[in-house]
């Protein structure tokens, strides 16, 4: 069999998430269909380094495509790229062995969440940012943002329905910052925020369930006091909502050399 490691890109907005789905419309289902097609075989494999959620973004999505026919990285790249639909890009194409795995090897992940607080976002752009409406404090929402650093028990901020045998992960930065939109059809560069976390691996919705926290913090509904609680003693409360995906993007997975 040969292995290679692809590095993907999409628009996640018109798919119910990554992973394959009976009946419905998913980046890994698109995938597939492309392997398919190129190799005219159904005896492939393909694995994500993570399955992000409806709606979800992705700038790095790393792939083990295992398959008994070999084609030169160049070329698969090429052939991937003209049978994928256009919101789907492989940027990267590499030989690799079957002691690669994209979820066990990755060392780190890297989320952007991207927003506007009280912003006309315009129609064509709401699939990508997300506005929070209300009186909504920046600074308190940065202060959280410490709290999510170092290892904890999360799981106070994840979705139940992954077979996972630990829900303590590490944190290693955990941020917010301004951010500049300059959107087509708005006169001015739109003030937004990003959040930017990383972390050795996150559960599932963990980044938009603390983006959430975050928020609720910012609109005075959640302390400081009460996140602090649930990381050293969780008891699966929810601290706020779950922030909606459009605004999420897996943005890197970084690898042991």
């Amino acid at each position: 069999m040969n292995i290679y490691k692809i590095k993907i890109s999409y628009k996640g907005t018109a798919y119910k998430g990554w992973q394959v789905q009976p009946d419905m419309k998913t980046v890994q289902g698109e995938l597939n269909r492309a392997v398919s097609k190129i190799f005219k075989t159904d005896d492939f494999k393909t694995i994500g380094s993570g399955r992000t959620d409806t709606g979800v973004h992705a700038l790095g999505q790393v792939v083990k495509l295992t398959v008994p026919f070999k084609i030169a990285d160049e070329g698969l790249l090429k052939a991937l790229n003209s049978n994928l639909p256009e919101d789907i890009r492989v940027l990267s194409v590499e030989e690799t062995d079957d002691s690669f795995h994209p979820v066990f090897n990755s060392k780190k992940k890297e989320y952007h969440y991207y927003f506007t607080l009280n912003e006309q976002v315009m129609p064509f752009y709401n699939d990508r940012i997300v506005d929070f409406s209300g009186q909504i404090d920046i600074e308190q929402m940065k202060k959280a943002c410490s709290y999510f650093i170092g290892e904890h028990d999360f799981i106070s901020f994840r979705c139940v329905g992954t077979d996972i045998t630990s829900t303590v992960r590490t944190i290693y930065s955990c941020e917010i910052s301004e951010q500049s939109f300059q959107l087509l059809g708005c006169e001015r560069p739109i003030k937004g925020y990003v959040l930017k976390i990383v972390g050795n691996g996150f559960l599932k919705q963990m980044v938009r369930m603390i983006m959430g926290a975050i928020v609720s913090v910012g609109q005075g509904r959640t302390s400081f006091s009460e996140i602090e609680l649930e990381l050293k003693n969780p008891s699966e409360k929810r601290l706020g909502i779950t922030a909606p995906g459009q605004g999420l993007y897996m943005v890197n997975v970084e690898y042991e050399a």
